[in-house]
């Protein structure tokens, strides 16, 4: 069975929970949007913010109003958002790039980002500053997720 959720302007990429009662989603334009679980109502719309590059991954953050987006082209951007239900008011913290598109993101530890992409890279970055944390070189199998544990 297909379920139809919303009209959207363009193929969608991601999806990823967001803040509560909403949900992120990236869109084949290179957009993002905030929508609400009820109804899909567009609560809150990036243009091309990857540029023309498809939006591959995301992962909010709502403790840190924090939200991470890679693309096609492995830019990955790091957004903070003020407010619950954010508005238009996005601010770009830290861009970084991989090599090849973005397959995976995920947020742990609470101030680390970790991101996987075609370029056999998986990386963990400061979640407050983009800068790398550590690297595992010449990943040979390919990921379609990462999950975060807190436990060691």
């Amino acid at each position: 069975m297909i379920w139809v959720l919303f009209q959207a302007s363009c193929r969608v990429h991601c999806v990823a929970n967001a803040f509560d009662g909403s949900i992120i989603v990236g869109l084949a334009d290179g957009s993002v949007e905030l929508r609400a679980l009820r109804g899909f109502k567009l609560l809150s719309r990036r243009p091309a913010a990857h540029g023309p590059v498809a939006v591959s991954a995301a992962v909010v953050s709502p403790e840190a109003k924090r939200l991470v987006t890679g693309d096609d082209a492995g830019r990955i951007l790091c957004w903070s958002m003020d407010a619950q239900m954010p508005g238009e008011e996005w601010k770009l913290n830290w861009r970084q790039e991989h090599e090849a598109r973005i397959v995976a993101i995920n947020s742990g530890g609470g101030n680390s980002i970790i991101t996987a992409a075609l370029d056999g890279k998986i990386i963990a970055w400061d979640a407050e500053t983009g800068e790398s944390v550590f690297k595992i070189p010449n990943h040979k199998v390919w990921l379609g997720s990462i999950c975060i544990s807190e436990e060691r």
